[in-house]
């Protein structure tokens, strides 16, 4: 277990009135819409295991050499592992968050694997964060364990888009967009790296270049033929309408209200209204200097983790 820091007391990641987001009525439309947070790429077991054999340690080499370091001992750490991760793709966060932690001392010999234990045993508290009595530690843990994940693999496009998200969590915002970017820079069709950076984008209300990451996310997905998320979906519609480009929003709400997104339908009910009052638009280029009409509220994460991992296939334990 990781040793927990003193923490500034306002790093609520989801401040309570945005709790009722997605408790919205359809029939009272909210002032502004909510952009969403991708939760993140697969960063699963079946990612770390090389075509040769060589380079895939035995389990028996994974444990340490000082016995004392894997307390309580794991007979098989890497079915433990893909357990945990199924555990976390289904929602079962709390056992995902308890088995993750007795595998940190596990996987010496690789690196890679061990920078993904990290990196899921952090997405598991950022999840836990929002419903804890005291989310400031959960996303202090998030952090610390990001920095050791980006540490023993520096060049994981997931595990810096983990780490992204933790610094979103602390309200560490240029910190944040400089790890998604990393992950970018690593991996361009990352479509959850590509949606998170336009999501700190949208909230640091910068809509032009938060349009060009949610549309590369939406490419990303649209290229590896994955089913993209309806937050990518929402989250473009909520920079067209900010841009006054109902007739986009419009159509990009409506594509998340086909995804299975009850908060884009409220979205797409305000756009709607606004179509007989606002010309659309002839043209698709984006503005000069796009500013948003409305400040986003803060993020409102998909419940649970199997929306961002369908495709990736849960038997290999690969999210």
């Amino acid at each position: 277990m990781h040793r927990m820091k003193p923490y500034v007391a306002a790093i609520l990641i989801i401040p309570s009135a945005c709790l009722l987001v997605d408790g919205f009525l359809l029939g009272s439309a909210p002032a502004q819409a909510t952009p969403e947070e991708a939760i993140e790429e697969p960063t699963g077991l079946s990612e770390t295991t090389p075509a040769d054999p060589e380079a895939t340690p035995a389990v028996s080499g994974d444990l340490p050499a000082d016995p004392s370091l894997a307390e309580p001992s794991i007979e098989n750490p890497r079915d433990a592992y893909g357990e945990a991760i199924r555990n976390l793709q289904q929602g079962n966060v709390m056992e995902a968050r308890d088995a993750l932690e007795a595998l940190l001392a596990h996987f010496q010999g690789d690196k890679v694997l061990g920078a993904k234990v990290r990196a899921n045993l952090a997405r598991a508290n950022l999840a836990l964060a929002p419903t804890s009595e005291d989310p400031r530690v959960h996303v202090e843990e998030a952090l610390s364990l990001t920095a050791e994940a980006a540490e023993f693999d520096p060049n994981s496009s997931g595990v810096w888009n983990v780490r992204g998200r933790a610094l979103l969590a602390a309200e560490r915002a240029p910190e944040a967009m400089v790890a998604f970017r990393r992950a970018i820079e690593i991996d361009p069709d990352n479509l959850y790296a590509q949606n998170n950076l336009g999501y700190a984008l949208i909230l640091t209300g910068d809509a032009a270049q938060a349009l060009t990451h949610l549309q590369a996310a939406r490419g990303a997905g649209e290229r590896s033929g994955a089913t993209i998320p309806a937050y990518v979906f929402n989250n473009l519609g909520i920079v067209l309408e900010s841009s006054g480009r109902f007739a986009e929003a419009e159509e990009a709400f409506g594509m998340a209200v086909g995804a299975g997104s009850e908060k884009a339908s409220v979205n797409l009910a305000r756009v709607e209204s606004k179509m007989p009052e606002t010309p659309v638009q002839a043209a698709a280029d984006e503005p000069a200097s796009a500013q948003p009409t409305r400040e986003p509220e803060s993020a409102s994460e998909p419940s649970g983790f199997d929306d961002v991992t369908a495709a990736s296939g849960a038997s290999g334990g690969s999210k």
